[in-house]
């Protein structure tokens, strides 16, 4: 047996030993299996062309170094790929231990929906970026439907809006979560957004999506959205 023969059944050797290793790519998806598939590939035609050259005009040393290297490329961003995916999932592991920190916890979170507390009231807080008039301040209730609609006029700050509970035909609304939305111009008549937010204990929170929420006053609100943690309200 030539020396070429020898090189051609270890490189294959090699080759099953590599696609063992690498396990089967049913499982991977996207760019991670395109590249294990070339992979495999790769491998295939190079043993098969080390097999079947001919014995008297081997393979340019120069061009096979160059397919040993290109083959240690895949192989290396291959392992790559699974060490950023283990990095991944340690860092989201390490995000859902903070946010489970959140519980029993004072924060405020960019919301629209807010609870009636213990005395009949709604509060918000509302971050206005400059002066306003008459905004417009619709309520609604967890169906949608409008309860109550106030106007107001604020310069440029940071206010807390609290609605009495009191319905557009003077009645008490029933217990539960409601949502504010505003309109708003500046004073050159240009629309302008004003921003709301909630503030509450953490009574739980929820891991079991793609994202992680939180629940402050009964009302899920997503844990990227909060602004600030304290252990006091």
């Amino acid at each position: 047996m030539t020396i070429v023969s020898d090189l051609a059944d270890q490189m294959a050797a090699q080759a099953v030993s590599a696609k063992k290793s690498s396990g089967s790519t049913a499982g991977l998806t996207g760019n991670n299996k395109t590249l294990a598939d070339n992979y495999q590939a790769f491998l295939t035609l190079l043993t098969t062309q080390l097999k079947h050259q001919d014995p008297t005009a081997p393979m340019d040393t120069n061009q096979f170094m160059q397919q040993l290297t290109q083959f240690s490329g895949i192989e290396q961003q291959l392992k790559s790929n699974d060490y950023l995916k283990n990095i991944s999932s340690g860092l989201g592991a390490t995000s859902s231990t903070n946010i489970v920190s959140y519980l029993g916890k004072y924060v405020t979170a960019k919301g629209t929906e807010s609870t009636m507390d213990s005395s009949g009231k709604v509060p918000w807080q509302l971050s206005v970026p400059a002066q306003t008039i008459d905004a417009k301040l619709t309520i609604r209730d967890s169906s949608g439907a409008i309860i109550a609609t106030k106007t107001k006029s604020f310069d440029e700050g940071k206010y807390s809006f609290s609605w009495d509970g009191r319905t557009a035909n003077g009645g008490q609304a029933p217990v539960g979560n409601y949502t504010l939305s505003i309109e708003a111009k500046d004073a050159n008549g240009n629309a302008l957004t004003i921003g709301t937010s909630v503030s509450g204990m953490v009574s739980e929170v929820d891991l079991s999506g793609a994202e992680p929420m939180i629940v402050v006053n009964g009302s899920k609100i997503k844990a990227s959205a909060v602004q600030d943690i304290r252990l006091t309200n």
